[in-house]
């Protein structure tokens, strides 16, 4: 397999493994996302059970681990962010291929002829 050693190349590499750290942290927060739901879902169920101090001890639980997903979600959707971001400042556009040299005037554009009328 043949690497490039250019600038290009270099970009190239760059760009990808910044996309794959963002992406390993994305699925990191996805999974902390999902644990998130099971959190809420197990809210529910306690909440339907009947008042104890057992029962608000589990609530209080739940309600702390499900804010502590809550949080590292976010926290990790801002540092991938974060990140895109300056990678984003750092890429830099491909070179433009040359342009063909436009024709010049030599070719005389014919006016418009105006429409007629059709009445009937």
């Amino acid at each position: 397999m043949h690497r490039g050693r250019g600038p290009e190349s270099d970009v190239t590499r760059g760009t990808v493994a910044q996309l794959t750290l963002t992406v390993g942290a994305l699925g990191h927060a996805l999974a902390d996302l999902g644990e998130a739901v099971a959190h809420v879902g197990a809210l529910r169920q306690l909440g339907s059970l009947p008042r104890s101090p057992r029962r608000t001890t589990a609530i209080e639980s739940e309600r702390s681990q499900l804010y502590a997903r809550i949080d590292s979600t976010r926290r990790q959707l801002n540092q991938a962010g974060g990140r895109l971001h300056q990678e984003a400042d750092r890429l830099t556009a491909p070179p433009t291929p040359p342009r063909s040299p436009r024709a010049t005037g030599a070719t005389p554009v014919p006016s418009p002829i105006p429409a007629t009328s059709r009445i009937r």
